[in-house]
């Protein structure tokens, strides 16, 4: 999984050290709860119910794209191009996020947001906020989908210094109290 191939990983597998212990995932996925109900999860983003033509849900869309592009360009992510690598127009955005219902349909009720990296492009529900669109862009960083073997101890790494960042220091040190032994740190 390295950063920044644009190749998609996203296997499942159990535990990737084969031990009984909770894999990775799950570790960052409950150190992610417990930011949230501690009020450390940034800004609260709402994207209005609407078709994707509806110029108030294209601008919700628009706003979060716009926060997923600086976020992912500054961590070092590829710099688009054209197909035919000249430069893309001005106010291109590299990182496009949308939101829509249809993640629980696809994936499950409990599940917040997907990244996809083929497309650079991530889905959140229509009730999110920074740390979610932080952890997705963690993925197209890495170049994965939301899977067990995706949260390595890279990515673990790659989410602490984004919410140290983006959200607050006590964030990134809260969740690394809960995460970074569990990574082997």
């Amino acid at each position: 999984m390295s950063r920044g191939t644009g190749e998609a990983v996203c296997a499942t597998t159990a535990s990737p050290r084969g031990d009984e212990r909770a894999p990775l995932a799950q570790v960052i996925y409950i150190a992610e709860d417990v930011l949230e109900r501690a009020g450390l999860a940034g800004r609260a983003w709402t994207v209005p119910d609407g078709h994707i033509d509806d110029p108030d849900v294209q601008a919700a869309n628009r706003a979060l794209s716009a926060f997923a592009s600086e976020v992912y360009l500054a961590a070092g992510g590829r710099t688009p191009t054209m197909w035919d690598g000249s430069p893309v127009p001005e106010g291109f955005l590299p990182v496009r996020v949308v939101a829509s219902e249809y993640l629980s349909v696809e994936h499950g009720p409990g599940v917040r947001a997907s990244a996809q990296p083929v497309t650079n492009s991530i889905t959140v529900r229509h009730q999110t906020n920074d740390l979610t669109v932080l952890h997705e862009v963690a993925h197209l960083l890495h170049g994965t989908c939301e899977s067990g073997d995706a949260h390595d101890d890279a990515f673990a790494l790659t989410v602490r210094d984004l919410y140290a960042h983006y959200l607050s220091v006590k964030a990134a040190e809260r969740f690394w109290t809960l995460v970074g032994l569990r990574a082997g740190r």
